[in-house]
């Protein structure tokens, strides 16, 4: 019950614990969240800010590039224009022209540079402004941040506190409880050890009575055996067997029943209770399976048998009386009174064990009754001590909420100040721009205005101001911007007549210009054909050089190759001559043998003899010869391979050196055509990797290179015919044509140059080894 209680009350400040922690973590996350929100708006107005900065810087590049492109032109045409008027009140009006259109341009360069220093300054004072109220903010936020951090400590360490407090408070009651309990189970062992004693004494007094009958009932049975026959005395023999038998199991139980009075003295514990009472329950089992095996015998036996048997139960009637075993008892009486209703003692003990049967009922009745009354109270008391807790860090908890309630209202106070400062502060700033912005309107500077217009613009929408303060200055930018927009109109219109006298001028200007290109264009035509077949003169002359070249190195494959088929000829008439030399052995050696053959006949021997001498003397005569003619074949054979061999010899080297100088002469080709197109000149590298790509196709990255070139001349062919496009003049374009048309010229000149020079190198290194 207790350890219930303790899980209750646990459980109980735990849910209170994870509410308050869930209160507090809502709140900071309301809080982190709108710091978030207010940091990505900053960076986002920032990225913004950079933007349009980036943006603006953009297009007065593209302004100045365009203003210088103007100037340019208009410098060209009034060359263009002076060349052509004769008279001097023309050239008069001409340069007062240019005189104007330079102090319009340098008014223009001064106005604009000036925007720019003031832009720059402008764009400096707002992002000093800006990383200044950032700085701000942030001190501020990190200030808040550690008030929250140091709040929360504070509230951490009030529940800390509290828990602390609650446990200490419930180990006080623990031990209080406990101490409670040790003086009623001291009590209640005082009170059993006193019962104990009484019933002892009882118990005891009871027992002298009962073995006083006994003793008197054993005489008695003594007298009455003596008197009976051979069969009385059987029966006796048994009976004092089962006296004896009886006398054995009271000394057991008398042992048993001192070690218990000893155990109770000593230790009285509730588990020996227990025990005792399981033991009664096994006693009282086995008695009553006695009696229903009693039961069950014929009550019809003889009387000394019916006597030994009551005896028995009454016996045990007595031992489970003793060991306080009531219910039992009573049985156990009961059904010696049902055998024999004579029996006076088994009646007293039947009605005196239903008395006790009945007090012990009581008496553990009125026990559970009180350890139940005590559990309550105890359990009351527990309860009102949980509840006097919960209830007071419930008013720990309010306060603290209210706390936290007036800090909110205070930090939202200092921020509406704080916001209300920021307000006029960009009142301030509104109102400077503003004034800049009716500066430029003066100026007539229409892009400005309307960057600062913009700027207004923005400022207004992210910040709350009043909607009438908001009008005001709308209504104002608005009448500023129309003035500006009709004075522009004003000098369109100046500018459309100017622009209209100037387009004349041009037009014809431009026909004069189309003529003389054209005669140009004709002039370079010309020129290209010349030079095209130039290019291919010198073309038929290199290859006219290579071919040479290849004649040359098969004509020296020619050589090498007679030698060496003459050689083999020689080498096979040798062999043709040895081959006839043996086939003229074996004809020698089948004589022989035909003349061994002959010997066996008597006269025929004879002349065969005479015959084979002669035969024997020109055989050699003949090998003499044969092996002469051998050995000079030889020797001579020896000689001309070794004069094969170190001809063989001397080509290959020869060959490896014309290789390794035609290896080197490429490679410095190509370090030269790469190192051209790293300083891109791309038009000599073309050649120079075109010429390697012709002696040694697929040359390490030669053929990348070539392709890289064709790409980039392709880039720039299409840049030029942009620019051609928008300057609307083809001049440019042709004299870049010639231009490149030239270079290229220049460029196959020197690779023709290399050219004959890697063949020359190549020559004198053959006939210099020759």
């Amino acid at each position: 019950i207790e350890g219930e209680y303790d899980w209750k009350k646990a459980s109980e400040i735990r849910a209170a614990k994870i509410k308050a922690d869930e209160k507090r973590k809502e709140y900071v996350d309301e809080k982190n969240n709108k710091e978030f929100k207010l940091q990505q708006r900053e960076e986002k107005r920032i990225e913004a800010e950079q933007e349009r900065q980036r943006k603006r810087l953009e297009k007065k590049e593209e302004r100045n590039a365009i203003l210088e492109q103007k100037k340019k032109d208009k410098l060209r045409k009034k060359s263009l224009i002076a060349d052509d008027y004769n008279t001097e009140a023309e050239i008069k009006e001409a340069e007062e022209l240019q005189k104007q259109l330079l102090h319009n341009i340098e008014e223009q360069k001064q106005k604009a540079e000036q925007e720019a220093i003031e832009a720059k300054r402008i764009e400096e004072k707002r992002i000093e402004k800006e990383a200044f109220e950032k700085q701000k903010a942030e001190q501020e936020a990190s200030e808040a941040k550690r008030i929250e951090e140091k709040r929360i400590e504070k509230e951490a360490f009030k529940k800390q506190k509290a828990e602390q407090e609650v446990i200490e408070a419930k180990r006080i009651e623990e031990k209080r409880i406990e101490k409670a309990e040790q003086e009623v189970v001291e009590k209640q062992k005082i009170e059993q050890e006193l019962e104990e004693k009484k019933k002892v004494e009882q118990q005891t007094i009871e027992l002298k009575l009962i073995e006083k009958d006994a003793e008197t009932e054993m005489k008695l049975i003594k007298k009455a055996l003596t008197r009976s026959d051979r069969n009385k005395k059987k029966v006796l023999k048994k009976q004092a067997r089962e006296i004896e038998k009886l006398e054995k199991i009271r000394n057991v139980q008398d042992a048993k029943r001192m070690n218990v009075s000893s155990s109770l003295f000593v230790d009285y514990d509730q588990k020996g209770l227990e025990q005792a009472e399981r033991n009664k329950r096994k006693i009282m089992n086995k008695q009553q399976r006695i009696i229903e095996g009693l039961k069950s015998k014929n009550r019809k036996e003889d009387s000394s048998r019916w006597g030994s048997s009551i005896n028995d139960i009454y016996l045990d009637g007595l031992r489970s009386f003793e060991n306080k075993n009531y219910e039992a008892a009573k049985v156990l009486f009961s059904l010696v009174e049902e055998l024999d209703p004579d029996h006076d003692k088994a009646r007293q003990y039947n009605l005196l064990s239903e008395m006790k049967a009945e007090k012990f009922k009581k008496q553990k009745f009125e026990q559970e009754e009180n350890d139940k009354k005590l559990l309550k109270d105890k359990k009351e008391k527990l309860d009102k001590l949980a509840q006097e807790r919960i209830d007071s860090l419930l008013k720990e908890e309010m306060k603290l909420k209210e706390e936290n309630e007036a800090k909110d209202n205070e930090e939202k106070e200092i921020l509406r100040k704080k916001q209300t400062e920021l307000i006029r502060g960009l009142k301030i700033d509104l109102d400077k721009e503003y004034k800049e912005a009716v500066a430029l309107s003066k100026n007539e500077d229409l892009e400005k205005f309307g960057e600062k217009f913009k700027k207004v613009e923005q400022i207004l929408s992210e910040n709350d101001f009043d909607e009438k303060y908001k009008a005001s200055i709308r209504k104002r930018m608005a009448k500023e911007r129309d003035k500006i927009i009709q004075k522009l109109e004003m000098k369109k219109r100046d500018n459309e007549i100017l622009m209209k006298r100037n387009e004349e001028k041009m037009r014809k200007e431009k026909e004069r210009l189309e003529q003389e290109k054209k005669k140009e264009l004709e002039i370079l035509k010309n020129r290209l054909e010349i030079e095209k077949k130039k290019v291919e003169s010198e073309k038929l002359k290199e290859e006219m050089e290579i071919e040479k070249l290849k004649l040359k190195e098969e004509w020296l494959a020619s050589k090498e190759q007679l030698k060496e088929e003459k050689i083999k000829n020689k080498e096979l008439e040798i062999k043709r001559r040895e081959e006839v030399r043996m086939l003229k052995l074996e004809k020698m050696e089948k004589e022989k043998e035909r003349n061994r053959l002959s010997k066996r006949s008597g006269e025929k021997s004879k002349v065969s003899d005479l015959k084979v001498e002669k035969v024997n003397e020109v055989i050699v005569v003949d090998d003499k010869k044969a092996e002469n003619g051998d050995q000079l074949e030889k020797d001579k054979r020896t000689q001309l391979a070794l004069l094969v061999k170190k001809r063989q010899q001397e080509l290959q080297e020869e060959r490896e050196k014309v290789r390794i100088e035609f290896e080197e002469n490429l490679e410095i080709l190509y370090q030269k055509a790469v190192k051209l197109f790293k300083e891109k000149k791309y038009a000599d590298s073309k050649s120079l990797f075109k010429e390697i790509d012709n002696l040694k196709p697929d040359y390490k990255d030669s053929n990348e290179y070539l392709k890289k070139i064709a790409k980039i001349r392709i880039e720039s062919e299409e840049t030029q015919r942009l620019r051609s496009e928008k300057v609307n003049s083809e001049s440019g374009f042709a004299e870049g044509q010639a231009v490149f048309i030239d270079e290229d010229q220049v460029i196959e000149a020197e690779l023709k140059k290399t050219r004959e020079e890697l063949i020359r190198n190549a020559l004198d290194s053959i006939e210099i080894k020759k």
